[in-house]
This record gives structure tokens, sequence and C-alpha cells, in this order.
């Protein structure tokens, strides 16, 4: 009897050992029931994550694109400045 006890009233990082019991066993009755419910909002969030994962696959695409295009016209202005007949070099 005097482990019970001990048990009932054994605090770990501060709650209650009985209490995380309860709510476990709570978990493995409700879980069950509460799975038909949950099932289509956790599609729903996964859907919304791959949405904004794919989203952002897209924005990055175009920004690569947009920069390796930038990138390409300064190369070309570059190559175009420093070949041209009036240009001076240093060195």
């Amino acid at each position: 009897m005097a482990l019970f006890e001990d048990l009932a009233g054994a605090e770990l990082l501060g709650v209650n050992v009985m209490t995380g019991l309860a709510v476990g066993a709570a978990a493995l009755f409700v879980a069950p029931l509460a799975a038909p419910m949950v099932r289509p909002i956790a599609k729903a969030a996964i859907k919304g994550g791959l949405y904004a994962y794919q989203s952002a696959v897209e924005l990055y695409e175009q920004a690569s694109s947009s920069m390796s295009d930038l990138v390409t016209e300064a190369q070309q202005e570059l190559h175009t400045t420093h070949n041209s007949p009036g240009a001076t070099t240093s060195g």
C-alpha cells in the first residue's frame, strides 16, 4: 500500500505521475473514437503543407531564373564594355 501512496504523491518534472498515467490511459480509449474526426483535419494540414512547399519551390525557381538572367546580362555588359574600342585597361 505504501508503494501506491508513494506513486500517487510522486511528481516528475513538476507533474503528478498519477495525472500522467490517467491522461495516457484516457488517450488509449479516446484515440479510436476521435480518429474519424481527426483524420480529415490531419489530411487538410498535410495538403496545406505540401501546397506551401510546392509554392516555395516555384518561387525559388523563379527567383533563381531571374538571378541567372541578371548575372548573364551583367556578364555580357561587362564583356562588351571591356572589349569596346575606347576602353582603357589598367594594369
